[in-house]
């Protein structure tokens, strides 16, 4: 996958810290049991690693505070995605490109999506 053994003890030594401190701040991780109710306080970016797979996947930990003063945190796992642009006058070719994405990377893509953006630095 491109990285070495070092990153990966890396990321796992970071992974570590990162659950320490956020215990240390009393946030336990939500994993099962009844639902939980609490303001969201703040997320992060990080990632996990599937111990049934070994997989590393991206996810973002939610914080909560719930109406007690109890704290805790819930890890959800997220998809990295691109964006893709399309000249004008050429939006008949997107099945053609979806369909060559989709054949040279069939094991890296999850999902495909057509979605119309607005031009942002369109005068109002």
């Amino acid at each position: 996958s491109g990285h070495t053994k070092n990153d990966e003890a890396d990321r796992a030594a970071h992974r570590l810290a990162n659950d320490v401190q956020d215990k240390r701040f009393g946030f336990e991780f939500f994993r099962d049991g009844p639902a939980r109710e609490g303001w969201l306080t703040t997320f992060s970016q990080t990632t996990y690693v599937d111990p049934s797979t070994n997989a590393e996947h991206s996810c973002v930990h939610f914080y909560f505070v719930q109406q007690n003063g109890a704290k805790f945190k819930a890890a959800v796992r997220m998809h990295p995605y691109i964006l893709l642009g399309v000249q004008e006058g050429r939006e008949k070719e997107l099945p053609d490109v979806e369909a060559a994405l989709r054949r040279l990377h069939s094991d890296y893509i999850l999902d495909t999506q057509q979605i119309q953006k607005n031009d942002l630095d369109q005068p109002n």
